[in-house]
């Protein structure tokens, strides 16, 4: 709040001006990368996610509802790939409240399952807080029939935590580093791949995932968690 002041004809005048002064970034779905479109970046999701967990569980619950039902509604453009943003925030923003973790949303039959064990957070691997993006056009899937993403909405919310902490927005370094390390870990070891190829292009896709990000951390606005809303 600003306050001016102007003197006419012996008169001063007070004003009062509201100038929106460190104004949250606002949430749009389409700033979220999606699956099959091939415009996944890590610091994109997190990004995303960030905003929404600085709203709180209950107003990031009914933002993600609201889009999730334009989809139901056969609204918006790329409708489809609303479901795909809505997947990946659901995984990257609820966290199982016991040991054994959530599922992963319902991406339609697999041609390589991967093990919920070794891949709590799939359809995305999270190393080193850098999510990684491990399902592309049916070549890896979480498992399981089709679902909305307002049906895997509330499964997280019934079944799962909402954090409460903002992650950090990854380095194109960084992301490079949690890719290898991912490619060498136990569990990506443990993938039966149908043939060397499947495996030779998702690494590749992998790769791809950092080709338009910036060489620095850029800073992002900052939102504060509710407080009591969730871990």
């Amino acid at each position: 709040m600003l306050k001016t002041e102007a003197v006419c004809a012996g008169v001063t005048l007070i004003l009062w001006c509201c100038c929106p002064l460190g104004a949250e970034e606002p949430f749009r779905m389409a700033d979220c990368p999606s699956i099959s479109g091939g415009d996944y970046r890590p610091d994109r999701l997190v990004r995303a996610a960030n905003l929404l967990i600085g709203m709180g569980a209950d107003k990031a619950h009914a933002v993600l509802l609201s889009e999730a039902q334009k989809f139901l509604d056969g609204g918006g453009p790329s409708s489809a790939r609303r479901d795909e943003r809505i997947f990946l925030l659901c995984t990257f923003l609820y966290r199982a409240d016991a040991p054994k973790p959530l599922r992963g949303p319902g991406l339609g039959a697999p041609i390589v399952s991967l093990q919920l064990a070794d891949w709590p957070c799939q359809p995305l691997a999270l190393v080193d807080g850098v999510p990684l993006l491990v399902a592309w056009w049916g070549h890896l899937v979480a498992g399981g029939g089709r679902e909305t993403g307002a049906e895997y909405l509330e499964y997280c919310k019934a079944n799962g935590v909402f954090r409460k902490t903002p992650y950090e927005v990854p380095s194109k370094a960084e992301v490079l580093a949690a890719a290898a390390k991912l490619v060498s870990s136990p569990a990506w070891k443990r993938i039966q791949w149908p043939s060397p190829y499947f495996e030779k292009q998702t690494k590749s896709r992998l790769l791809k995932q950092v080709d338009d990000m910036p060489e620095r951390r850029q800073e992002e606005p900052a939102n504060q968690p509710a407080a009591g809303d969730g871990k």
